[in-house]
């Protein structure tokens, strides 16, 4: 997903949304809708499942029984004809559900939703501040490792980690709520970056090998936000 917060233009002129779905007729005429209702948006007909189709893209207008496949990190409108996917859709966070075919008025509601998505991330900078002098892209956080009033800041690529001088409920404030999730007192975990999670011994394998704790009275609600980001694997 793009950086929204790094956008110079607030009106959306250069947000990138897509629209996917298995019939070209239903697809173009929700492109055609929000190219009605945003002028200003650049708005295409891409396929989800297609490797990198969906980098720097900014929001995601897609049939449900694809995108339930994939943890995406863009908001999703899902497009179906029943109900059938609404369950995994709220699992994994989709911003709107609707019924193919669409009715007009449902589309530029689905698109106020995302654009109030868009402002409320856009509250959350794409660099992360370590100090008064350095910062780092939140994305190549592994995870966060409490430590007292400091924390440490585990990353992809490095051995030793970093520390911050902040608390960990003030760095996890600072990080995106959807991607970010607290599986213990003294760990935030980049959903992204979990490889493999055991609920019945109470930890995940992050990318970087590294085993980090869930904590019982937490299991049942990382189980839900984990579920859509280990599906992709």
């Amino acid at each position: 997903m793009s950086e929204l917060e790094s956008k110079s233009d607030q009106s959306g002129a250069q947000w990138r949304v897509v629209v996917q779905h298995p019939i070209a007729p239903v697809a173009e005429a929700i492109c055609t809708l929000l190219q009605q209702f945003r002028p200003a948006w650049k708005v295409e007909v891409g396929e989800v499942h297609q490797e990198g189709a969906l980098r720097n893209v900014d929001a995601l207008w897609v049939e449900g029984a694809y995108a339930s496949q994939y943890a995406l990190q863009a908001p999703m409108v899902w497009l179906a004809e029943d109900t059938s996917y609404s369950v995994p859709g709220i699992r994994q966070g989709i911003l709107d559900y609707l019924l193919v075919p669409v009715d007009p008025s449902e589309v530029e509601a689905s698109v106020t939703r995302v654009e109030e998505h868009w402002h409320a991330r856009a509250s959350h900078p794409s660099l992360l501040r370590i100090s008064d002098s350095d910062s780092l892209a939140w994305r190549e956080v592994v995870f966060f490792e409490a430590s007292g009033n400091y924390t440490w800041a585990h990353l992809r690529g490095h051995t030793d980690p970093v520390l911050i001088g902040r608390n960990l409920k003030k760095l996890q404030s600072e990080v995106p709520a959807d991607v970010f999730v607290r599986t213990h007192h003294s760990f935030v975990v980049n959903l992204f970056q979990v490889k493999h999670a055991s609920f019945s011994g109470g930890w995940c394998k992050m990318e970087d090998e590294k085993q980090v704790p869930i904590s019982d009275r937490k299991k049942e609600l990382i189980r839900t936000k984990m579920a859509p980001f280990l599906l992709r694997r």
